[in-house]
């Protein structure tokens, strides 16, 4: 009589255990995802900071092309977005805009020829995390980076060969 009861209760803890061990997995999936774009975005920054280092700091150009050259490190995972602090709820895309991109040169007010560091930071970044059947925006963290003055000038070049420039 205890047989009959007990049948269908392998295929019932199968099911459960299955469904358990599929939303954990998806969830590790997940949280790896996440760590590879917060990765990426200290990339990203560090990136940038580099790139201003070398270039000439005059221009509004030159930061969205210091963007743009970095952007995709943020977009590796499909998560970031950028959230305008000015318009809450909106999501546009990073490549709409570099405003997601703050670089800062130090002394304040400083020229090509005297400027000793820059510092690059994120502004507005978020993720998108999604996990089960709910999606969560998590703010990434500014990551700022501070790196010394190394040449600032439109000529640098790279490569010489074909006069294609590095900085714009």
């Amino acid at each position: 009589m205890k047989a009959k009861r007990q049948r269908g209760a392998v295929l019932i803890e199968f099911t459960l255990s299955f469904l358990l061990f599929w939303l954990i997995f998806f969830a590790i999936v997940e949280f790896g995802r996440t760590m590879l774009a917060w990765n990426a975005a200290g990339e990203a920054t560090r990136l940038a900071a580099r790139y201003a280092s070398i270039c000439t700091s005059e221009s509004v150009i030159q930061k969205t092309s210091i963007a743009n050259k970095v952007v995709y490190l943020l977009q590796l995972t499909g998560q970031a977005y950028y959230a305008d602090p000015n318009a809450p709820g909106v999501e546009s895309d990073l490549t709409a805009q570099p405003d997601w991109l703050k670089l800062e040169y130090f002394p304040a007010g400083c020229t090509d020829s005297n400027c000793e560091q820059v510092r690059a930071s994120l502004s507005g970044v978020n993720l998108k995390l999604q996990f089960a059947w709910v999606t969560l925006d998590w703010a990434l963290p500014a990551n700022p980076v501070t790196v010394l003055r190394e040449g600032m000038s439109r000529k640098n070049v790279f490569p010489p060969s074909n006069n294609n420039t590095y900085c714009y």
